[in-house]
């Protein structure tokens, strides 16, 4: 009998930074011949064309977008996963054919039209947005790897005693055996039921605010704790001779710097995460 056990924290809380709504963000793109555009995009909105649908996204939210799995766009097939500045990553078809944007360049506002095809990056002028508390995270088989609000998100379970709807953030294990589901409260209840879900209503708190996913879909959910290191970064002390600023010249903590998942990715890498999996 093969059992999977999700483990759920009752409540996060990410940190608050305020970043301007509703204006073309400040970018910096690389290109895979070394280039580098720095200037406003042309939109305030992303928009992926993924497994889980078509994804509209804030370019408020957006912290990088980078190819998926490849060097070049044909190799990862048009794929790009976009990192938000929660850490939460989304993997999709980017369809135009070209990132449009605008430079001050010599008393006027020039227009670039920056082919899809010599994309290797494009960071946007952001800061991240680290978690409080412990999170509830899913990883699905296509290679999104996000962070669900259960504060919100619901899920629905029946048994002969009648049908319960509780929030994730009154569940706090979850222990799947054949189709039961045995359901462990935080108010110490534990009893068995069927999930009456094929698909999940899952509330985010950035990126698209409500996604319906498919259980099928899902390749991991669990407890994460992400956190922030505090005096060192990867490990290295930010005074030691050793340490290294982004690739792109800046550190991450500089302001106006250019955001960077690296402290992100490393720290999810680290987690307890796939430990508990």
């Amino acid at each position: 009998m093969q059992k999977c056990i999700v483990t759920i924290f009752c409540i996060f809380v990410f940190g608050c930074t305020s970043v301007p709504k509703n204006k073309n963000p400040k970018v910096q793109v690389t290109l895979s011949d070394g280039q580098k555009i720095v200037g406003l995009l042309s939109t305030t909105e992303l928009t992926l064309s993924s497994s889980l649908g078509e994804l509209k996204f804030s370019t408020a939210d957006a912290g990088e977008l980078g190819l998926f799995g490849s060097e070049n766009i044909e190799q990862s097939e048009n794929k790009v996963r976009l990192w938000l500045r929660n850490g939460s990553e989304f993997v999709g078809l980017w369809q135009k054919p070209s990132i449009n944007m605008l430079m001050e360049l010599g008393g006027k506002k020039q227009q670039i039209q920056i082919p899809i095809s010599k994309l290797k990056r494009m960071q946007f002028q952001s800061k991240e947005v680290w978690p409080t508390q412990a999170v509830f995270r899913i990883l699905t088989h296509e290679g999104d790897d996000f962070f669900v609000d259960v504060t919100k998100t619901q899920m629905i379970f029946a048994n002969e005693m009648g049908t319960f709807v509780p929030f994730l953030s009154e569940v706090s294990q979850l222990q799947k055996s054949d189709n039961n589901w045995r359901i462990y409260l935080q108010n110490g209840s534990v009893f068995i039921a069927k999930l009456q879900q094929e698909h999940l209503d899952l509330h985010l708190t950035m990126g698209p605010r409500r996604l319906a996913v498919p259980l099928t879909a899902i390749k991991m959910m669990n407890r994460e704790e992400l956190l922030k290191p505090s005096s060192q970064r990867m490990g290295q002390s930010m005074d030691s001779p050793s340490y290294q600023p982004t690739d792109d010249g800046l550190s991450i903590d500089e302001e106006n710097s250019f955001f960077s998942n690296e402290m992100q990715k490393n720290a999810k890498d680290q987690s307890n995460f796939f430990q508990n999996n």
